[in-house]
Formats: structure tokens, sequence, C-alpha cells
């Protein structure tokens, strides 16, 4: 009987700084306590447990304006998320501010693709790779062009920040592990980047949709910031971000 492992990643995005919970049709939906309550109930029922979140915790609430994220980021701390890329909206207190709060956070934030340009410094750490249950899950995060229209309000900074292609900046992580067992790829990013290239070969190109290399035996996963009509939708449902992953 082959060797079957159960992965489980939990994902979340666009909190906003928004901490409550809200009645619809007489029932509490949403909310820190019930997220902090669901991931702890699958923590516990089930083994091999990640909690990821691409993007977009702050800006929406007057408590996050107030106090500039660092009231969200101290409930982020609580969640204790094992890995966290950044969205658009984590540049809207200024990239200072943003390096301030990164160092204020007891977890992980990646990035891949934001350079300093006079010296081709990343501004943050690329990539992780997390093991767990003896998998190997190498976490990448990345952004678009577009955040730059933010960065660009910090006349000072912003001017003397770039952000590289993301297949590109992709490619070359994986590449460079190459000679290492990496059993899942997973790429945080903002919902506009459309394109992306699987390290294992860096002349194959990725939609969003493909997560698979039928040549190779390492599954490529795209968590995908949902639109906010989208997020919407699935609340109205009683959606739950959660997916298991069966691989061998």
């Amino acid at each position: 009987m082959p060797n079957i492992k159960k992965l489980t990643i939990l994902h979340s995005n666009d909190l906003h700084g928004d901490f409550m919970a809200k009645e619809i049709d007489k029932e509490l939906l949403g909310g820190i306590s019930m997220l902090s309550g669901y991931i702890n109930k699958v923590r516990h029922e089930e083994e091999n447990v990640l909690y990821t979140i691409s993007g977009d915790m702050f800006r929406g609430s007057i408590i996050d304006s107030e106090y500039k994220g660092m009231s969200t980021i101290e409930i982020m701390n609580m969640l204790t998320p094992d890995v966290v890329t950044l969205g658009n909206h984590e540049v809207d207190y200024g990239l200072a501010h943003l390096l301030f709060i990164e160092k204020c956070a007891q977890f992980p934030i990646i990035n891949a693709n934001m350079y300093i340009t006079t010296n081709g410094v990343r501004l943050f750490k690329s990539h992780i790779i997390k093991e767990i249950g003896g998998m190997k899950i190498l976490f990448i995060g990345l952004l678009t062009e577009e955040v730059l229209h933010s960065t660009k309000r910090d006349k000072l900074i912003g001017s003397f920040v770039d952000v590289h292609e993301a297949a590109a900046e992709v490619g070359r992580i994986c590449d460079s592990y190459r000679t290492e067992d990496i059993d899942f790829t997973v790429l945080g990013k903002l919902r506009r980047c459309q394109l992306f290239i699987y390290g294992y070969d860096s002349q194959c190109d990725y939609k969003a949709d493909e997560h698979r290399h039928e040549d190779r035996d390492s599954l490529l996963f795209v968590l995908d910031r949902l639109s906010e009509g989208e997020a919407e939708r699935r609340r109205n449902e009683k959606y739950r971000g959660h997916f298991d992953e069966v691989g061998e």
C-alpha cells in the first residue's frame, strides 16, 4: 500500500483590520474569534496543518487606521499563521512603516519580487520552506506592478523600489531547489498576476488554474486572493477557506 500523507492548508485573505463578526440572517459570520476557533479546531483534529494568509491584512477599519496596522499585527500574532504574503494594502501606511510592522510580526512575511533599485536587495525574504509530516512545502510570495501605485505616494522611499516580473522570480527560486526534494510549491499572489513559471523547468509556463506538471512528482498550488465580490458571495454561502490535498 502506498505511503499516503494528508496535508491540510488553511488560507485566508483581505482581513482589512476588521475583527468583528457580522450578523447575517440572524447568524454571526466572520470575525477573528470565529476564524481563530476554526483554525484551532482544524489544527486539533487534523495532522499536518498549515495556516497561510495571502495579503491585505491592513486598512479598512477604524481601529486599524487609528493604529496603522499595529493592532492587526498583534492579533495576527495570536492566530500564529505559518506564512504570510503581502497584498497591495500592506503598503498603504508607507514602506518604512511596513518594514517596522514586519519586525513586530512573530511569523514569516515573504515577498519575492520587491527590490531596492540602487543595490538590488529584496525588501523581504523571498520564500520559505516548511517541513511537516515528512513533506517539504516551498512557499513563495508575489506582488504585481500595481502595488507601485501605492508605494509612489512615499516620495522618498517609493522612488527606490521596483517590482520584478513575477514569473521570472518564481523560476529563479524554484530552479535553486532543483536538487532538493520539494513535495509542493505554493504561490501566494495578488489576484491579477496570471502567469507563473514552474521552478523545476524554467521553460514551462503556467496559468493560475494549471496546478500539476505531469512530468514531475511535485505539485504547484496557487493561493489566489478572492475579489471582494467573490469573497462576499462565498461568505453568503457560508464558505470556509479549507481544502485538503492528498499526495504520495
